[in-house]
């Protein structure tokens, strides 16, 4: 029987080439539990960004993914989606999903192989690095002095002047909310070293007062998948202080308002479709089909829709459009809707 499997497995990869080595270590198609999915992020153009749970995939789907995953690499992730593992921390959460992008896109429309696309992503994560890295230190090096005390005039370390320059504190510039309210990724254990021990995963402006006006600050040591909660009980808390409220009232109101959100968003998660992992579940050379501007061979050798036509799941949801900026993503975003 050994030999015979060796024989077999020889004239596999006589026939099928480049794809032998996945078809001969796979197992026959399956469909793995939609738990996988923990919420959906963000819509960029066409494409559903979802925070998954990187062990789960790895547990059940393919033990060798990390950080993120497109429908070009992966045949088991749905051709309109971008998986983000959620174990990536949120500072790498834009350099991730740009990468997934520019990954896609040359595979998608160029043909490109996956190792060639994956080193080209790379240097789009290099570039947005570095302009990050100088963004930061021309923010720092523009601030005024700042108070390192909170909304009580609570100074955790004494020996620190009443005012003090921020430095190397800010990492990346995540977005803008609300018009105004700029959202900066932070290194929360400089925070904590030299300006504020009690500093932990976010804060805002009105309740930390070395927090410069008009800005979110999110701790880089954070989870992804905790950017929306922090960011909705940041957004709502700053607005009940706006109008009056104490920090204590306000962060308990904005703490409950976001658990229900985020619990909601679970259970909208719950009603994705499962995951189907054809065989193999992996592609080493882009279909180009969007270079032909063919139909997208990518969903019928996914597999995705086509197996679960029939059953009888929630349907797909629609994919709403929002303008995004993605520096150097390549990645042309249609004109927006809002979610």
């Amino acid at each position: 029987m050994r030999t015979l499997a060796a024989s077999m497995t020889v004239l596999t990869v006589m026939l099928l080439g480049p794809y032998s080595v996945s078809f001969a270590r796979t197992v026959k198609p399956r469909e793995v539990s939609n738990r996988v999915y923990r919420f959906k992020e963000e819509q960029v153009g066409r494409f559903a960004v979802w925070i998954v749970d990187g062990d789960k995939v790895r547990d059940s789907v393919y033990p060798e993914w990390l950080y993120g995953g497109n429908g070009e690499r992966y045949r088991f992730n749905p051709p309109d989606e971008i998986w983000i593992d959620n174990d990536i921390s949120c500072q790498e959460y834009s350099y991730t999903l740009a990468h997934e992008l520019r990954e896609r896109r040359l595979m998608a429309r160029f043909g490109w192989t996956y190792d060639d696309a994956h080193d080209s992503a790379l240097m789009v994560e290099d570039v947005m690095r570095h302009a990050d890295s100088l963004e930061c230190a021309a923010q720092e090096a523009a601030l005024p002095p700042v108070p390192p005390i909170d909304d009580d005039s609570t100074k955790e370390l004494p020996w620190l002047p009443d005012r003090i320059k921020l430095h190397h504190v800010y990492l990346q510039h995540f977005e803008t909310v609300q018009d105004s309210l700029e959202v900066w990724i932070v290194d929360g254990n400089v925070v904590r070293r030299d300006i504020f021990p009690d500093f932990g995963f976010s804060g805002n402006d009105l309740a930390y007062y070395f927090i410069p006006k008009n800005e979110i600050w999110l701790d880089n040591s954070m989870s992804c998948e905790n950017i929306k909660f922090s960011l909705l009980t940041e957004t709502r808390e700053r607005a009940l202080m706006e109008k009056g409220l104490s920090y204590d009232r306000a962060y308990e109101i904005a703490l409950h308002q976001a658990l229900r959100t985020m619990h909601e968003l679970y259970r909208e998660a719950g009603k994705h479709l499962p995951v189907f992992v054809p065989s193999p579940p992996d592609r080493d050379t882009g279909t180009g089909d969007e270079g032909r501007k063919t139909i997208s061979q990518s969903h019928a050798i996914h597999g995705h829709e086509a197996f679960y036509r029939n059953q009888p799941y929630a349907p797909l949801y629609p994919l709403r459009h929002r303008r995004a900026n993605l520096p150097n993503a390549g990645i042309s975003a249609p004109p927006t809707v809002a979610r």
